[in-house]
């Protein structure tokens, strides 16, 4: 007996530190059963409290997952209590379900539609209409009660491949758009180093090619787009080409203008010269006349006819009566003074009460805005060069100022 006293006295002294730690657990034990009868009757509470009609289903779903993963956290309770505890939990979730359940399966069925929807717009031709509807489509994906991780994963692969086909088409539209584009950019390119080449020809081909601009012009136009990145480039070689052109075949025409009216004077020169000594009876060598004639350039059709009427004229021989000489002279000063107003040169003094009556006559015409029958400067010019035969006293005091006229 005394033995025993002594080893359960051993004992007691061995087990009082553990009896403390026994005791701390015990009240530990007490605090998580409080904890966790607490966080049940919350979940109880927003169950009740919850509008079933219009829930924010996506965070119930995730406040009732955080709940149930806190319960599970919170440490041990006295084991008499983890039945009760147990099926409190698993009612008051099984109720939840209900509702999440039915909300999961709906969410589950329009997403699978969703990309049933999406995989029928790989069937599509146009990839830029199909593009606009699958970005439509895609704000439709919505979850609002997850399902299993295992059917999430598989339901978004689908999604992303059901996307992949369409973004996979859309590349390879571009792709062979990219290629059409590029061949549009040469083509383009060649349409204006046409244009380029045809405003450097020589004035004469040039205005053969006057039509060249508009025929280049539905060329380019015709043509469809070009990579945007290349676009302002061409369009800023296209402008130019247009003006270079325009540049091109106004300096051409304004030659052509030139020569013709240096032609025109020449000849007409040469004509009042020979009328002149026809008219003072002098012999003209037909021959020398018909060659220098002949070498001088050819006139528009208009101007050749009326010029060549006048040279034949003038080798025929004839003088021309004093009638016609007199009123071909008048004609002459009439439209030298015409001319003169019109560029406000002078006119010599004899001539001052005529240039006085017809600016009268303009300025009259000007206040009554009538000016639609006056002549302009180009016609009177082109009937002073091409008239015929003049008084030869008159007619080197005319060239002067018909030379004068055309200096200016």
């Amino acid at each position: 007996h005394k033995l025993w006293k002594e080893f359960s006295a051993a004992c007691d002294k061995a087990y009082e530190p553990c009896r403390e730690i026994f005791k701390a657990q015990k009240v530990e034990r007490k605090d998580n059963l409080n904890k966790k009868r607490a966080l049940i009757t919350e979940i109880e509470t927003r169950f009740a409290d919850t509008d079933w009609k219009q829930p924010n289903w996506k965070e119930l779903d995730k406040w009732l997952r955080q709940q149930r993963s806190a319960f599970y956290n919170i440490g041990h309770t006295e084991h008499k209590h983890h039945k009760t505890l147990k099926t409190r939990l698993d009612k008051i979730t099984d109720e939840f379900e209900i509702h999440l359940g039915r909300e999961r399966a709906r969410s589950l069925k329009a997403r699978q539609t969703l990309i049933t929807d999406i995989e029928a717009l790989a069937e599509l031709e146009d990839a830029r209409a199909a593009m606009t509807q699958l970005e439509t489509l895609k704000k439709s994906w919505v979850i609002t009660v997850l399902e299993k991780r295992g059917i999430e994963n598989k339901l978004w692969d689908a999604y992303q491949k059901a996307q992949d086909a369409i973004y996979n088409k859309r590349n390879a539209d571009r792709k062979e758009q990219d290629q059409v584009r590029n061949d549009n950019l040469k083509q383009k390119r060649l349409v204006v180093e046409a244009l380029i080449q045809a405003a450097n020809a020589p004035a004469e081909e040039l205005l053969k090619q006057q039509s060249a601009l508009a025929q280049h012009g539905d060329q380019f136009n015709a043509i469809g787009y070009v990579p945007r990145k290349a676009e302002k480039a061409l369009m800023d070689s296209w402008r130019k080409a247009q003006k270079d052109f325009k540049s091109a075949l106004s300096k051409a025409k304004k030659s052509l203008a030139k020569a013709e009216m240096q032609a025109i004077i020449d000849k007409a020169k040469l004509c009042a010269e020979l009328e002149n000594q026809l008219q003072l009876s002098k012999t003209i060598d037909t021959e020398k006349a018909k060659a220098t004639f002949e070498a001088l350039p050819a006139l528009s059709s208009a101007a050749e006819t009326a010029m060549n009427k006048r040279f034949e004229s003038i080798i025929t021989g004839k003088a021309i009566d004093a009638k016609t000489l007199q009123d071909n002279t008048e004609a002459q000063l009439s439209r030298c003074l015409k001319i003169e107003v019109m560029l406000d040169l002078d006119t010599p003094n004899e001539f001052s009460k005529a240039r006085m009556a017809y600016q009268i006559e303009r300025l009259s015409a000007s206040m009554k805005k009538n000016t639609s029958g006056q002549e302009s400067k180009d016609s009177l010019l082109d009937e002073l060069l091409l008239c015929s035969a003049v008084d030869p006293k008159q007619s080197t005091t005319l060239w002067k100022r018909i030379d004068a006229i055309l200096a200016a």
